[in-house]
């Protein structure tokens, strides 16, 4: 599996390789000429009103970098979701739920990258971020004439859990313990993760290979990263109450002990709304390094030089 496209644990990023590759040099491009203004505290739409303090600051228009390099345990990771897979369909309510779409529910996407929240829905890949939790999204036509379905909204968290990664870190349309909906837009990052390491050999387990560190590079641009990137980890993803009380991501969570062994848990919920509580004891994902950093804006950078 190409490494580009691939994080380790085997499943497919947001978008596919070609897109990113576009979309990078966008975001990239836009960063280095224009910054990343900060947001009205009222209006996500529109710039924060700029202070006296702020006119000549060196932070003007500047964005902020997050680097983290995240060790990815796949061996454990296939070995803990079997039990917890196990944990669920012991319980009757949940004895029809089969291992991939269980896999696909703790990320939120399925190995190829379609969210789980489109089920068996045919969907072309340029429009796997088409959907939101709260609304229905509705159909409509691009300029080339094709046609774009409608997806159907999931406020519950029965196909897309509450705890699912995508939706820990995202929750879209969806109002939250840090504000209304309209607010879920201003936490969110530019992110990209850069996967390290040989891929994860499943049909030789025995292979040397698998016994080699692999893992994530990630990297996020925001305009304060403690409004942003911090409360994403430390609020919700490491947060089981948070935004709605169903679980840790359990793809990424920390449980916030100093062992890195402290059990994390997250709840299903099936189509009657019934839930199933499973847990695990392991930790998928350790942060091995990283740190945080300022991009200026062109015009800073003019004004440093000259």
């Amino acid at each position: 599996m190409p490494l580009q496209q691939f994080n380790t644990p085997g499943f497919a990023d947001d978008l596919p390789a070609d897109l990113k590759d576009k979309w990078g040099k966008l975001i990239s491009s836009w960063i280095e000429k224009e910054g990343y203004a900060k947001q009205s505290p009222d209006s996500y739409r529109e710039p924060a009103p700029t202070s006296e303090t702020e006119k000549s600051d060196f932070l003007k228009n500047g964005s902020f970098l997050v680097f983290r390099r995240l060790k990815q345990d796949v061996a454990t990771f296939n070995a803990y979701t079997k039990t917890m897979f196990q944990q669920l369909t012991d319980t009757p309510d949940f004895q029809g739920e089969d291992y991939e779409t269980f896999l696909a529910k703790i990320v939120g996407r399925f190995k190829d990258g379609k969210p789980v929240l489109f089920g068996d829905q045919v969907v072309p890949p340029e429009n796997y971020n088409n959907f939101n939790f709260n609304a229905d999204t509705p159909a409509f036509r691009l300029h080339n004439g094709k046609q774009v379905a409608s997806v159907k909204a999931d406020q519950p968290g029965i196909k897309c859990p509450a705890f699912a990664h995508i939706r820990k870190v995202n929750p879209r349309d969806l109002p939250t313990d840090l504000g209304k909906e309209t607010d879920s837009a201003t936490f969110r990052i530019i992110r990209r993760g850069i996967p390290f390491g040989k891929p994860y050999d499943f049909d030789n387990l025995d292979n040397p290979v698998n016994e080699t560190e692999r893992g994530l590079l990630f990297l996020s641009y925001q305009t304060s990263i403690e409004r942003q990137f911090e409360r994403l980890t430390q609020k919700w993803m490491n947060e089981p109450s948070r935004p709605v009380a169903m679980g840790y991501d359990m793809l990424v969570g920390q449980n916030g002990e100093e062992d890195e062994n402290g059990i994390k848990w997250c709840k299903f919920m099936n189509d009657n709304r019934k839930t199933k509580e499973v847990k695990s004891e392991k930790t998928f994902v350790i942060p091995t390094g990283g740190g945080y950093f300022l991009c200026p804006s062109v015009s800073a950078l003019r004004e440093l030089i000259g």
